[in-house]
């Protein structure tokens, strides 16, 4: 089960990366989640020897979050540009909106 999510987390990665098949990311994302859901029903003493695995999940998990976060702000500000948004929203580390005044690369007169 570990390795399996290790490899579904490097594929959620790639899907993150390539953003050409939205339903394909989706697919990736309830995979990861089955295989994680599995892997919380084992009492903590059966990791005890897994700890490394543990830990490169954590970190999988948190670099695929923080390139989701990445590619919901892009998107946002992508869209205040073109619309004309006086704030620009970004998402905190936990989906939630914020938002901030106008400014960044595409919000730039040239």
């Amino acid at each position: 089960l570990f390795l399996s999510s290790n490899n579904k987390l490097e594929e959620e990665k790639e899907e993150l990366l390539k953003l050409d098949n939205p339903q394909r990311l989706f697919k990736v994302i309830e995979e990861k989640k089955e295989i994680l859901k599995k892997i919380s029903e084992y009492e903590k003493e059966n990791f005890k020897e897994h700890i490394d695995l543990i830990e490169e999940i954590e970190k999988l998990s948190k670099r695929n979050l923080s390139l989701a976060l990445n590619n919901m702000n892009m998107i946002d500000e992508i869209f205040s540009a073109i619309f004309e948004e006086e704030t620009v929203k970004q998402y905190s580390p936990y989906g939630e909106q914020i938002s901030q005044p106008k400014s960044g690369i595409l919000n730039k007169k040239i």
